[in-house]
């Protein structure tokens, strides 16, 4: 092997860490590199992905032989300056790199997510590489991790594109259960589509809605582009029957949420819905 071929993402682990995650069902050989400390022993030149480049570290030992490889033939060279201008991501899936070389490794990563930095509570592992597989415009709404300010009254977001979305924590008003949100009891779900606060769930469609002016913009457009689409039609009907989300049997309102905010349901789940209204499909759409 004369180097570590460009890869979207690249995993720096052990072989036997190897072998389990080349069966991984979110691994691809065209956007994934599994590399172990072995293979830094032949490298005579290190290519980086053009764009977001993500680098994650399962193998302490092995990131460290990648870092000593880093400083003494890329930093401070030319290389680093078109290496850094890619914004290159570091995922630290191990107990003891962050912690003890968060400095060293924030020269080198503009972007840092990691279980053991600042309380940062994360996607779990496969769920996460499962998003990070995925085009850029899915990424862009799920989330990868989430940290609590409470002493600012707010929640800091990292999403799937490596952006950050803040939100106030006053902004979670009771729903339609008469929930509260628990800050207490965090947990990212359901690949990134959504946070759960204790018993009170929210999609990340829906605070991307509330606090990214972008997102909001960008789904204005797509409703004009889209207003016949089954989840439009939906959301139209729905009010003007004044039905909640929460008033369907056999559809969850998290799934009722997604389909009006413009996901595309499965046969089975518009079939019930359907069902449930009474409505064919074609008296639905008139709506």
């Amino acid at each position: 092997m004369s180097g570590v071929k460009q890869s979207k993402i690249t995993f720096f682990s052990t072989t036997a860490e190897l072998r389990s995650l080349s069966k991984s069902d979110w691994y691809s050989q065209d956007k994934v590199q599994l590399t172990t400390d072995k293979d830094f022993e032949l490298i005579s030149k290190f290519s980086f992905y053009k764009d977001h480049p993500v680098f994650v570290a399962t193998s302490t030992k092995c990131f460290l032989k990648f870092l000593n490889f880093f400083f003494e033939k890329v930093m401070g060279s030319e290389l680093f300056c078109r290496f850094h201008k890619t914004s290159p991501v570091f995922i630290d899936l191990t107990s003891e790199i962050t912690p003890r070389y968060l400095d060293v490794l924030r020269d080198i990563f503009p972007t840092i997510i990691s279980t053991n930095r600042d309380h940062l509570m994360t996607l779990k592992q496969d769920e996460m590489m499962t998003v990070l597989n995925k085009p850029m415009s899915t990424r862009s709404i799920r989330a990868l991790g989430i940290q609590v300010f409470e002493d600012l009254g707010i929640l800091k977001i990292v999403r799937g594109n490596f952006s950050t979305l803040i939100v106030k924590m006053d902004s979670l008003s009771v729903n339609g259960q008469g929930l509260l949100p628990d800050f207490d009891d965090i947990e990212i779900i359901d690949f990134g589509n959504a946070i759960r606060f204790g018993a009170y769930e929210s999609s990340m469609r829906g605070l991307l809605y509330e606090n990214d002016r972008q997102y909001r913009l960008e789904r204005k457009k797509q409703r004009f582009g889209n207003e016949r689409s089954f989840g439009a039609c939906l959301r139209r009907f729905r009010l003007q029957k004044k039905l909640n989300q929460t008033d369907f049997y056999n559809v969850s309102e998290k799934t009722i949420r997604r389909i009006e905010g413009g996901e595309i349901p499965k046969t089975v789940t518009k079939n019930k819905i359907l069902a449930e209204l009474g409505l064919a499909e074609d008296d639905l759409l008139t709506y």
